[in-house]
């Protein structure tokens, strides 16, 4: 499922006029969407830490060329499939004591198949990925309360910094078509929705141009199942820089 949006620079009146007294933005349907996508490159995007019990938050990014994404669904498609699962969710395939269901019966073994296999997609199929991570104690005593209310909670602050990298990246290479951003799903009105819209659109304005962007639902979108790997590997890299805590188990086969 996928809701899509595009913030018009040159008419962001527009877009404000459409919000609901809660500010809830507005949605395209799919096909109206599809008549005005117009990118080579989609980016899945995913977060990690970001419940209150983690020191560290981060965001992830995967580049996957448009052209290439079919053959990438179907394949990945039948690649679950044949593991026996419905979907990849890295960090509750990891756990020890999964949440869901569909995991109970792995094996060690069968885990590490699945994850060199996710990582064999996103290296096969992308083009280039990003990872920011953010301790949150070391942020939080540097910033004062203005400012981290104005740059936005610990992963809207990584998210900014891999939408520059981002941005970066295209320019270097002289990609002149607007990219596709794929989010992986936030309720509707939830405050990390209505965070990432306002940083799309304070990006839309910065570079003075429109932004496509979307939520969808993990589980229904392989871009973001492979994205949800390196972002997953993030956090345990994160948590190795800034806590000591070993690459070990999985996180040390990817």
């Amino acid at each position: 499922m996928l809701n899509g949006m595009v913030y018009d620079k040159d008419n962001p009146k527009d877009f404000l006029k459409t919000l609901s007294p809660l500010g809830k933005r507005p949605y395209l349907p799919s096909k109206s969407w599809k008549g005005v996508q117009l990118a080579f490159f989609t980016v899945y995007l995913d977060d990690s830490g970001t419940a209150p019990d983690q020191p560290i938050a981060s965001a992830s990014a995967l580049i996957i060329p448009e052209k290439r994404i079919s053959e990438l669904e179907s394949n990945w498609n039948r690649f679950v499939k044949a593991q026996g699962i419905s979907d990849f969710h890295a960090s509750a395939c990891a756990a020890l004591k999964s949440k869901e269901k569909q995991y109970w019966d792995l094996d060690e073994e069968q885990k590490k198949h699945i994850f060199m296999r996710a990582r064999q997609f996103w290296k096969g199929y992308g083009v280039q990925t990003f990872g920011f991570s953010v301790y949150k104690e070391s942020r939080d005593s540097v910033f004062s309360e203005d400012f981290r209310y104005y740059s936005g909670d610990h992963y809207i602050w990584a998210l900014r910094h891999i939408l520059r990298n981002i941005e970066q990246w295209r320019k270097t290479r002289a990609i002149k078509e607007p990219m596709h951003y794929i989010f992986d799903w936030q309720e509707i009105r939830s405050d990390c929705r209505e965070e990432i819209v306002d940083v799309m659109a304070q990006m839309a304005e910065q570079y003075n141009e429109d932004i496509h962007f979307n939520f969808g639902r993990r589980k229904d979108i392989p871009g973001l199942q492979c994205v949800g790997l390196i972002s997953w590997l993030s956090l345990q890299l994160g948590l190795n820089n800034f806590h000591n805590k070993p690459m070990e188990g999985l996180a040390s086969e990817c």
